[in-house]
């Protein structure tokens, strides 16, 4: 058993909402190397909520021929300010999973991004 603290309804809603629509976000500091994910992004990537994956470990979970894709995506998304997309395949304890990305930088005030925010939405069928 383990203790968490009480949702608020907002949170409640939010993770229901992942979760019914297969959704999850996750947040990269590329200066602190601090790495924050969402229960929905755990849940698709079916990994330990005390542990999720830095960059580098997504990029091996990625099929070979999507890496460079999402290279590409994530170099997008440093590049300017705008979304970016890409639909990219992970292999998820032997499982092959398809998921679209949408992603943002977090830039600080003179424009330089400091982190990398993504969406994402599993579409592999249940």
């Amino acid at each position: 058993m383990t203790w968490r603290p009480a949702l608020t309804e907002a949170e409640l809603l939010a993770n229901d909402a992942q979760q019914f629509a297969s959704l999850g976000w996750g947040n990269w500091d590329m200066l602190s190397g601090a790495v924050r994910w969402s229960d929905g992004l755990h849940r698709i990537f079916r990994a330990d909520p005390d542990m999720p994956w830095s960059l580098e470990y997504l990029c091996d979970a990625l099929l070979p021929e999507d890496v460079s894709r999402f290279a590409e995506f994530i170099i997008a998304i440093l590049a300017g300010d705008e979304l970016a997309w890409t639909r990219v395949r992970f292999v998820v304890r032997g499982e092959i999973r398809t998921l679209d990305l949408l992603g943002r930088p977090l830039a600080a005030t003179d424009g330089r991004p400091w982190a990398v925010h993504l969406v994402a939405r599993d579409l592999t069928p249940i």
